[in-house]
């Protein structure tokens, strides 16, 4: 079974930087600039999302991230912002985010962890993230 992965995020090197990162975990990255082109692909139902909070078209990440959850609330979120914003932290959090990164000379770091333990949850058939 293939892994695959969404990466929404505007800016369009930066995807191509998350998705060369995640091919080493074996995974297909499907790389978006807005929310309309993600919630269109949603019925490729993907292992995780990595989700930027600023979007083509002055799409609030935010607000795609609630769409998702409507839409496919069993599906792993990771928000990306490059900002420090605790407000904005907590509220993808409560919106239902599993993890939320700053942008920043840590980010490969933390998103590695993240997916291994996501990755070992898995292969122990834990279903959920927050089991």
């Amino acid at each position: 079974m293939e892994k695959t992965a969404f990466i929404v995020d505007d800016d369009e090197s930066y995807r191509q930087y998350i998705a060369t990162f995640l091919s080493h975990f074996k995974y297909n990255v499907k790389g978006y600039g807005n929310g309309k082109d993600c919630l269109a692909n949603l019925s490729l139902d993907p292992s995780f999302i990595i989700l930027d909070h600023n979007l083509e078209n002055d799409e609030d990440g935010l607000e795609l991230l609630r769409l998702i959850k409507t839409q496919k609330p069993s599906i792993p979120i990771i928000y990306l912002s490059g900002q420090q914003n605790v407000t904005k932290a907590v509220q993808a959090l409560k919106l239902g985010s599993m993890e939320y990164i700053e942008k920043n000379g840590g980010t490969l770091i933390q998103l590695k962890s993240i997916v291994e333990q996501f990755e070992n949850k898995k292969k122990k058939g834990i279903g959920s993230w927050f089991a």
